[in-house]
C-alpha cells in the first residue's frame, strides 16, 4: 500500500539509483490513463537523462535533461520493483530501463496509477504542504459537518494523500473514532490533527527507511503500525482493536477512541 511515507522513500531510492543515467528503453504495457499517446511519451523520454526525482503530492516527477518531466501518479495499490531483482511481474503497467542495464517497473492491481508527460498538479495538493492549516480544517469541518471524519480525510484534495492505513493511525493518536461526524469533533481534537499527521508520517518514514532492503525500492511491510495492523488484537493502551469498512476502506480503531455523533 503506497502512502506519503512510501513515496518519500521511493523518491530517495529512485534518485540514488538512477539519477544521472540515460533512459535506454521504456515499455508501456498499460495505456489506460496516459495523458499523451504512448508513442509521444516514448519519443520524449528515450535517450534523455534523469536529472532528479521530486515528490509532488501523490506524484513522482522524473525530471529529464531535455526539459521534460515524466510523471508517475501513484495510487495505493501500486507496486514498484527493480528489474534486476524481480522475476516476471504479473500485469506490469510500465518499465523504464536505464543505461546501467537496470531499471524499475510499476504494477497496480487496480490499474489506477498513471504515466504522464509534463503532468500538471498544484503543489499544494499535498498533506505536508504549508497551505494545510487549522483554518482550512475548520472550514472543511463546517462545510461537511455531517460526514464521517475518515471519509473527509480520504477524499479532501489537501488530505487525500494520507492513505487509509495512516488515517487510522492519525485518528488513533488524537483519540477520535473514524465514524465520528467531523462537525461534532471538538475544536481541540481538530487542532491536534495537523501535528498528529506530521508525527505519524515522520515515524512511518523512519520505520520504512530502516526496513527497506538494499535489493528493493520500498518494503511492503506495515507491521510497525500501531492500530492498522492485522497482527494486533489490542492497542498499546490495552483496548481491543475493532475492524469495519468505512468509506469503502478497511478501517481499524480501538475503544479508546471517542465517537462524536
Amino acid at each position: 500500500m503506497i502512502g506519503i511515507p512510501e513515496l518519500i522513500i521511493l523518491r530517495q531510492n529512485l534518485a540514488r539509483r538512477f539519477a544521472g543515467q540515460k533512459i535506454n528503453d521504456l515499455h508501456i504495457h498499460w495505456e489506460h490513463g496516459l495523458n499523451e499517446p504512448a508513442a509521444t511519451i516514448f519519443a520524449a523520454t528515450i535517450n534523455s537523462s534523469l536529472l532528479e526525482v521530486r515528490r509532488v503530492g501523490r506524484l513522482l516527477h522524473l525530471v529529464l535533461d531535455n526539459g521534460l518531466i515524466l510523471g508517475i501518479r501513484v495510487f495505493e495499490k501500486a507496486r514498484f520493483y527493480l528489474l534486476s531483482t524481480q522475476g516476471r511481474e504479473n500485469s506490469p503497467m510500465f518499465e523504464i530501463v536505464f543505461s546501467s542495464g537496470d531499471g524499475f517497473g510499476v504494477r497496480d492491481a487496480l490499474g489506477q496509477s498513471q504515466l504522464l508527460l509534463n503532468p500538471r498538479l498544484a503543489t499544494e495538493w499535498d498533506v505536508l504542504h504549508p497551505s494545510l492549516t487549522f483554518s482550512y480544517l475548520k472550514k472543511v469541518a463546517y462545510l461537511r459537518k455531517n460526514e464521517p471524519v475518515k471519509g473527509i480525510l480520504m477524499k479532501d484534495p489537501k488530505l487525500c494523500g494520507l492513505g487509509s492505513a495512516y488515517i487510522d493511525e492519525v485518528l488513533w493518536e488524537i483519540g477520535v473514532a473514524p465514524q465520528s461526524r467531523v462537525g461534532k469533533i471538538p475544536e481541540g481534537k481538530l487542532r491536534d490533527l495537523l501535528p498528529a499527521i506530521k508525527n505519524v508520517l515522520n515515524r512511518a518514514t523512519e520505520s520504512l527507511s530502516t526496513l527497506t532492503g538494499s535489493a528493493e525500492l520500498i518494503t511492503d511491510r506495515r507491521d510497525f503500525l500501531i492500530i492498522h495492523n492485522t497482527g494486533r488484537m489490542y492497542d498499546p493502551k490495552g483496548f481491543p482493536i475493532m475492524r469495519a469498512v468505512i468509506h469503502n476502506r478497511r478501517t481499524y480503531w480501538s475503544e479508546s477512541q471517542s465517537v462524536f455523533l
